[in-house]
């Protein structure tokens, strides 16, 4: 089932977003070797003969690219949070917005956030009920905007980063093994 909003899980609170949802999703590639492999190149078709197709045809300039998996997947998230969202919001859910924009981010300030503990999303397809389940993930730069004009009504910004979740490894015996 395609769920139409977001759910961020953090330290056991969820936090529902879901008015004037904004979401980007994406993939950060991180390459072993990148477009500075150019000069790499440079230098192996320098050394190759005159045959070399490579050398033929110009493309000593081409990058050179490995790609062993690195990069990071990101969702980025922008939604409203408003006066009367009866939702789960962290324990403040029918709160002032205001008040609900305090609950998320002392919630992300207070939780230790990372790969020994990561906070859950779940949106779309990445959801309990959907085709590849939740994401574990660390949050990345968090904003949230509140307008004394606007009071009824607070606006939340934040980068969602897929991350290992270490939680369940065992690492007892790499520790304990000598080098």
């Amino acid at each position: 089932m395609v769920l139409h909003k977001a759910v961020l899980t953090i330290g056991g609170k969820e936090f529902h977003l879901e008015k004037n949802i904004s979401i980007s999703t994406g993939v950060r590639t991180g390459f072993l070797v990148g477009g500075s492999g150019s000069t790499l190149m440079s230098v192996v078709t320098s050394f190759l003969d005159d045959g070399n197709p490579l050398n033929a045809s110009g493309e000593q300039r081409s990058g050179m690219f490995i790609d062993l998996g690195g990069g990071v997947r990101m969702v980025q998230i922008e939604a409203h949070s408003y006066e009367g969202n009866a939702n789960p919001f962290g324990g403040s859910g029918g709160a002032d917005p205001w008040t609900q924009a305090d609950e998320l981010v002392h919630a992300i300030e207070t939780t230790q956030i990372d790969s020994r503990g990561t906070a859950t999303l779940e949106y779309g397809e990445y959801s309990s009920g959907g085709k590849y389940g939740p994401i574990p993930v660390v949050i990345e730069e968090p904003t949230v905007q509140l307008d004394a004009e606007r009071g009824q009504i607070a606006e939340f910004s934040l980068t969602c980063l897929k991350a290992a979740d270490l939680t369940d490894i065992d690492f007892s015996d790499a520790i304990s093994q000598p080098f």
